[in-house]
């Protein structure tokens, strides 16, 4: 199984990212559907990165089970700079629930949503499927 994201198109997909109330469970879940294997992330214990063939592919974190909030996917999108696509967010009527904040190693990212209510991630720089 091969996912492809278009690390190297601005405005494409780049990222997808799970919060979930169970974290082993996610992992016993994905990855006997997609055949995904995991190895621990930059963030500590609570967050996983997901691989197929050892390419990065998504990002699983534990969120804190007395949240109130869904447990959903979140694709992120290229974006050349994460401040300039946070402003514009704002111009035309999107939320910024988050950001931009540094991403490490090298990038920036934003949790925002559109006019509707529709969430989605920006994040920058192009390349920053797994990294």
């Amino acid at each position: 199984m091969a996912v492809v994201m278009a690390e190297d198109s601005l405005g494409g997909p780049c990222w997808l990212s799970l919060m979930a109330r169970d974290l082993s469970a996610a992992e016993r879940f994905y990855g006997a559907v997609l055949g995904w294997t995991f190895r621990r992330g930059g963030f500590g214990r609570a967050f996983c990165v997901a691989e197929v063939d050892g390419v990065a592919v998504a990002g699983i974190g534990a969120m804190a089970g007395e949240l109130a909030v869904p447990v959903a996917w979140t694709v992120y999108f290229s974006v050349a700079d994460a401040d300039v696509a946070v402003a514009r967010t704002r111009e035309r009527g999107g939320t910024v629930g988050v950001g931009p904040v540094s991403f490490p190693p090298r990038g920036r990212a934003a949790l925002v949503s559109d006019p509707e209510g529709a969430s989605f991630g920006s994040r920058s720089p192009p390349r920053c499927s797994g990294r």
